[in-house]
C-alpha cells in the first residue's frame, strides 16, 4: 500500500520529508550569502510615532531614505565654503590695498610707481610680491625693486633707480642714459649731465627697454671728453665720424670713437696751437685717425 501511494504521489515517507525539509534550508541558507545586487538601494527606515497611553494608538510615518555623506559630497561642501569665503573677502573691502609704502623713487613719482605696479583695487591677498617686480623691472628707470605684502592691506616697495650718466638729444627726443647704455625719458632736469646732440636720430631704442641704446664705449668717451675738456659746451655725434665738439675758438673738432682718446686730445692740442700761433682760419681740425689727422682753413 505505501508503494502504490508513493507511486500516486499520495503520500510521502518520514525519510523524503526529512530530506525535503534539509534541502529547503540550504537553499534558504544560500541565498542568505549572494552579494548584493549593484545599485541597490539602501533599506528605507520606518519611523514610529507613540501617541500618549491614554489614546492607545501609535501612528506609523512613511519611510524615509537613509542618507549618508561621501567624500566627493564633503569636498563640494568644502569647495563652496571656500568659494563663498574668498568672494566675501573680495567684495568686502576690508583687504583692499590702501596703503603703498614707496622707498628709494627719486626719477620716478609714486604715483608713476604705483601704475607701473598696477595694485589699485586689488586684496591685498591677490597681490603676487614676484609679479609685481618683474613688471617694475620691466622698465629702463627701475634697476632693481623688492616688493613685500603685509597684513591686511599694506604694500611695501622699494625701488633702486638707474642713475643716468648722459643726456642724448637724439633728433627731437631727449634721452637719459646710464653707464650700460640703457635709455629712459628724461624727466626732471640733472644738473651736471653731459650732453650730447645728434642732428639725426641715432639711437637704437627697442621695445626691450632694457638693450642699450649705445654702445657703453661711446657714453664713456664722451664722459672721459667733458671730463678732459670741461670748457666745452655739448658734444656731438655721427654715425660716420662719432664724437666732436665745437672749440670756443671758432673751429669744429672730429674726434671720432675709439682708440687712444688722450693721444687723440694730446695731438689736437698740439695742432690747434701751431694753426693759432699762425693765425690760421680754422674750419675743422680732424684726429679722428691718429695715423692721418689733418685740418681744413676758411676759404
Amino acid at each position: 500500500m505505501a508503494l502504490v501511494g508513493r507511486a500516486l504521489g499520495r503520500t510521502r515517507t518520514r525519510a523524503e520529508e526529512a530530506r525535503r525539509r534539509r534541502a529547503r534550508i540550504r537553499h534558504q541558507a544560500e541565498g542568505d550569502r549572494r552579494p548584493p545586487v549593484r545599485g541597490a538601494t539602501r533599506p528605507r527606515r520606518r519611523r514610529t510615532l507613540s501617541l500618549p497611553v491614554e489614546m492607545g494608538a501609535e501612528v506609523s510615518l512613511p519611510a524615509l531614505p537613509s542618507i549618508r555623506f561621501g567624500p566627493r559630497a564633503t569636498s563640494a561642501v568644502l569647495l563652496a565654503l571656500w568659494s563663498l569665503t574668498v568672494y566675501g573677502a573680495w567684495t568686502s573691502g576690508r583687504f583692499e590695498v590702501g596703503q603703498v609704502a614707496i622707498e628709494g623713487a627719486k626719477l620716478l613719482t609714486e604715483a608713476q610707481i604705483r601704475s607701473i605696479a598696477r595694485l589699485r583695487d586689488l586684496p591685498s591677498f591677490a597681490v603676487d610680491p614676484q609679479a609685481v617686480k618683474e613688471r617694475l623691472e620691466s622698465h629702463a628707470e627701475i634697476d632693481a625693486a623688492e616688493v613685500r605684502v603685509r597684513w591686511p592691506a599694506t604694500v611695501m616697495i622699494r625701488v633702486q633707480e638707474r642713475r643716468p650718466i648722459l643726456e642724448w638729444k637724439d633728433g627731437p627726443r631727449v634721452w637719459w642714459l646710464n653707464a650700460a647704455g640703457v635709455a629712459f625719458i628724461q624727466r626732471e632736469p640733472v644738473p651736471g649731465l653731459v650732453r650730447v646732440v645728434s642732428e639725426e636720430p641715432v639711437l637704437q631704442i627697442d621695445d626691450n627697454a632694457l638693450l642699450p641704446a649705445v654702445a657703453p664705449q661711446v657714453l664713456w668717451e664722451a664722459v672721459s671728453l667733458a671730463e678732459r675738456m670741461p670748457h666745452l659746451g655739448d658734444l656731438t655725434y655721427s654715425r660716420t665720424h662719432g664724437l666732436g665738439f665745437e672749440d670756443p675758438r671758432g673751429w669744429y673738432v672730429v674726434v671720432g670713437q675709439g682708440g687712444d682718446l688722450e693721444a687723440k686730445l694730446r695731438l689736437y692740442e698740439a695742432l690747434a696751437a701751431v694753426l693759432e700761433e699762425r693765425e690760421e682760419r680754422v674750419e675743422l681740425i680732424s684726429v679722428e685717425d691718429l695715423s692721418s689727422p689733418y685740418y681744413k682753413l676758411t676759404r
